[in-house]
């Protein structure tokens, strides 16, 4: 990674797997048609959020957006954890894997290499406490490297 830049936050999802968030509406497709709140377990690939207020806290629940709106990040990839057992492989293992991973979806999503691109990444990750609650996803996030909100998706976009 040329540019030096990686994770400029990463956000640990912490609380219960079946915390519910109300708020957001989604339409038949499944797409978020109305802003709310949505649970960080039950976030999908293509949908945009806002930045929490706190980007170093751990996140349960995320403010998304439609698109369309102006928004900060949209989610790009959900990759599983590799198996390992049952012991939470710690916070570093758990960042090394989403760098990997995520880099490697960046480019057919976005349509541009991760160099070239406006685009930032960072994620969402287990904590220990929503890892012995059975959470292995990673969530790989995009957002644009001057922090300016953004409209519509970032897929295909080749930006």
């Amino acid at each position: 990674m040329s540019r030096g830049r990686w994770f400029p936050w990463a956000m640990v999802v912490l609380g219960v797997l079946a915390i519910a968030c109300s708020g957001a509406e989604r339409d038949d497709r499944g797409e978020i048609v109305g802003a709310g709140d949505v649970s960080a377990f039950e976030m999908r690939l293509g949908d945009c959020f806002d930045n929490p207020e706190d980007p170093t806290a751990p996140v349960s629940s995320l403010a998304a957006v439609p698109c369309e709106d102006p928004h900060d990040n949209q989610v790009f990839a959900l990759i599983d954890f590799p198996e390992g057992g049952d012991a939470f492989p710690g916070a570093q293992a758990i960042r090394d894997f989403a760098t990997d991973a995520c880099l490697e979806q960046f480019e057919p999503f976005v349509g541009r290499s991760y160099e070239e691109s406006r685009f930032d990444i960072s994620a969402l990750y287990p904590s220990a406490e929503s890892w012995d609650q059975g959470d292995r996803e990673v969530i790989c996030v995009l957002l644009d490297t001057a922090g300016e909100p953004w409209t519509g998706t970032a897929e295909g976009r080749a930006e």
